[in-house]
């Protein structure tokens, strides 16, 4: 005959076992730990061995969550790899992305709104305003900038004393500098040039356009848009506008880096603020200085920004402790470290913004003295932007070769847009 155990034998019996099993998890804490895995990506090979040390650091210092943090080498190759390891189920929690391309993955459902937890951040307000509000899509952020690095002209300062032009604040300035400061030999070559566009193709004429239209107030495709809106007086304007500093610059622009470095360039036009280190330090017999873009009018001006971010991917099980993971990599001692170790970045904390660990040079500074509002994303924040962009940008190019009249460019790139949003609306 078995002998049933009394309750309370039995409840004593239930209470060293629960006693047992938390001592357990207390002596070996990580078999309690939350798996969290995060992908980091298109970093320099000095970002590495910072992210090996971070993410030692964050397991020992918790014993909540487990982070594996993996670096790979491009995030374009990446975001392929992604969707295929959403549909596998083995997707990572935290995916690395350029702000300016955050919203298809927020319209596909691929990233997860991150309000709640921003809401609650109690030093939500150090981070620079306009690159958080550019991860807004629908009313929610689905992405959080921890970098951000300029876009802008860069300027060879002797050219304009040497020429006797002063600081350019117009379009038509701009123009007008760039006739002035142009040389040629006596065998009619172009020795100096005024002004260089830092590459004549598809993408960059379309991010052009979108940036010459945001300095006269409006954008090609709103974040939510189904219809572009480009084919109107403002991308007229715009488009006139990029042709014309063209032709009074160079027209050919395979060599403006070139000539920039040899001291033949007096402004180029877009250049990637992380690049002028580098430069001003190969060249130090040259006076560069880097600068916000003029616009139509003069308080116009405006800077382009990219951003480097972290999204929540939406098949994550545990949201709150990748959360956990991003706050941490924020932290202000933590990105600092990132930052020094990125070498070409700036942080995303305006507390930091001026911190003289990462002001190294006169450069970094200029860098940091062009990061205020307004500020514009590198193309237009829409979901659909990076299926649109070249083969609008390719009818753009034939206006800005002169191979098609701009007002024929614009009809047939709004046409084309439009008509790509539909086909991408009809198969969600």
């Amino acid at each position: 005959m078995k002998m049933r155990a009394k309750p309370h034998v039995r409840q004593v019996t239930m209470t060293m076992a629960l006693v047992l099993m938390l001592s357990l998890i207390w002596t070996f804490p990580g078999l309690a730990k939350v798996p969290i895995t995060m992908w980091l990506s298109s970093q320099p090979a000095t970002v590495t061995p910072w992210a090996e040390s971070f993410q030692d650091n964050f397991n020992k210092s918790q014993n909540e969550i487990e982070l594996t943090l993996e670096v790979h080498p491009s995030v374009t190759l990446l975001r392929e790899k992604l969707i295929v390891a959403m549909a596998a189920g083995v997707a990572p929690d935290l995916f690395y992305e350029s702000n300016n391309v955050i919203m298809q993955w927020a319209n596909s459902g691929s990233a997860i709104p991150l309000d709640k937890y921003i809401d609650n951040m109690p030093d939500r307000k150090d981070f620079i305003p306009d690159v958080l509000e550019s991860m807004r899509y629908k009313g929610h952020i689905y992405g959080f900038p921890f970098s951000v690095w300029s876009v802008g002209d860069v300027y060879n300062l002797d050219l304009f004393v040497n020429s006797g032009v002063g600081q350019v604040n117009t379009w038509d300035e701009m123009i007008a500098a760039a006739r002035k400061i142009r040389r040629e030999n006596a065998a009619g070559q172009v020795e100096i040039w005024g002004y260089a566009r830092s590459l004549n193709n598809a993408l960059y004429d379309f991010i052009d356009l979108e940036l010459a239209m945001n300095q006269l107030g409006t954008t090609m495709l709103p974040p939510e848009a189904t219809k572009a809106q480009l084919n109107n007086d403002a991308g007229r304007r715009a488009l006139n506008y990029i042709i014309d500093a063209k032709m009074a610059g160079m027209a050919n622009t395979a060599a403006a880096s070139t000539r920039l470095a040899e001291g033949k360039v007096a402004v180029q036009h877009m250049y990637a603020g992380y690049s002028l280190v580098n430069l001003a330090e190969a060249h130090k017999n040259i006076n560069f200085s880097f600068r916000r873009y003029v616009g139509p009018e003069k308080g116009r001006d405006m800077i382009h920004f990219n951003a480097g971010t972290f999204m929540i991917v939406s098949t994550t099980k545990y949201p709150d402790q990748a959360w956990k993971v991003l706050e941490a990599f924020i932290k202000p001692e933590n990105l600092k470290g990132y930052i020094l170790a990125h070498g070409a970045s700036l942080p995303s904390r305006i507390s930091q913004i001026y911190d003289k660990d990462l002001q190294s040079s006169q450069y970094l500074q200029e860098l940091v003295n062009t990061l205020h509002a307004p500020m514009t994303p590198y193309g237009p924040m829409h979901p659909y932007y990076t299926d649109v962009r070249i083969p609008a940008g390719e009818l753009l190019s034939k206006a800005v070769t002169g191979e098609s009249a701009p007002q024929a460019a614009l009809e047939e790139a709004e046409r084309l847009i439009n008509q790509i949003i539909e086909e991408k609306m009809s198969i969600q």
